[in-house]
């Protein structure tokens, strides 16, 4: 977590599934996954003291991104 943009900061959890294993479901799967790591990471200490921090998770199927949530 390194990114900075008009004084907000940037957390991104990335998922990948390989192209031909990207079903509505799988990816559905793999972006609750990601949200779920992000909810940790956001109460670690060094975590939590960020300020302004945006959460992404993103779900990348075949090099595309084909899911991304702000949690």
């Amino acid at each position: 977590m390194n990114s900075s943009i008009h004084g907000r900061n940037f957390l991104f959890e990335l998922k990948y599934l390989p192209k031909g294993k990207s079903s509505a479901e799988a990816v559905s799967a793999k972006l609750a996954e990601a949200k779920a790591q992000l909810l940790q990471y956001r109460i670690a200490p060094r975590i939590k003291s960020v300020p302004r921090l945006d959460c992404w998770a993103v779900v990348f199927a075949g090099g595309a991104a084909t899911a991304a949530e702000k949690v």
